[in-house]
């Protein structure tokens, strides 16, 4: 009888006990993290396999971001930057881009 009691003491404890899995690692095939300005997260704007460009900093800042895209569907558009030296045109910024989900090189606005 002890041991029924045991048992079934055991099995409650382990079906009320939460499973907590590990967080899997970031993967480190990333050459350069961006951060979605909406949720604060980062995920890699730049993963290594394209030309790399030199870290610049464009004069300006960039357009204010939308909170949400007012189109649907927007799934293709500008590429992708990590930094303003991945934009050509030095009145340009590597910025956040609502609709695109990721920042892209927009006009500067100078104030």
């Amino acid at each position: 009888m002890v041991r029924m009691v045991l048992l079934l003491a055991l099995v409650a404890m382990s079906a009320a006990t939460k499973i907590v899995r590990p967080i899997p690692p970031p993967p480190k095939d990333c050459a350069h993290w961006c951060t979605n300005p909406l949720t604060n997260s980062k995920y890699c704007c730049n993963d290594g396999t394209g030309p790399q460009f030199p870290v610049e900093e464009h004069s300006g800042i960039c357009p204010e971001h939308r909170p949400f895209c007012p189109r649907d569907g927007v799934t293709a558009g500008p590429a992708l930057c990590a930094h303003d030296g991945y934009c050509a045109n030095f009145e340009s910024k590597c910025c956040w881009d609502t609709c695109l989900k990721h920042h892209t090189c927009k006009p500067a606005i100078f104030l």
